[in-house]
C-alpha cells in the first residue's frame, strides 16, 4: 500500500493507515536491537538524530535517564523512526522539593 493524496484525504484513514503498517517496542524489547540502530540512518539534514540512536541510546535507556521507542514498519521490521522521552528534570524538581 502506498502514501498517496488520493487515499489519505482525512486523519482518519491516516491514522488507520499508521496503525496498520507501523509498529512501537521499546528500545531494549530485544538484545539485536543494539545492532540494528546501528544501522539506522536519516535521509536528509546532517545526522544528528541518527547519531544519538546509533551512540548514545542504548546506555541512555538502560540508565533510566531516557525511555526510546523504535517504531518498525510491521512487514519489513525496518526501523522508521525512533522517538525518546525524558523527564529528568522534573523528577530534579520534585525531589528538591521534598
Amino acid at each position: 500500500m502506498t502514501f498517496s493524496k488520493k487515499n489519505m484525504n482525512s486523519i482518519a484513514k491516516q491514522k488507520k493507515y499508521l496503525a496498520d503498517n507501523l509498529i512501537v517496542e521499546n528500545l531494549r524489547t530485544y538484545e539485536s536491537n543494539q545492532k540494528e540502530v546501528k544501522q539506522f540512518s536519516q535521509s536528509k539534514y546532517g545526522n544528528k538524530i541518527a547519531d544519538y540512536l546509533n551512540n548514545d541510546a542504548w546506555k541512555d535507556d538502560g540508565d533510566n535517564n531516557t525511555k526510546v521507542f523504535l517504531v518498525r514498519d510491521r512487514k519489513t521490521r525496518k526501523i522508521a523512526y525512533y522517538y525518546a522521552l525524558n523527564c529528568g528534570i522534573l523528577y530534579k524538581e520534585l525531589r528538591q522539593m521534598k
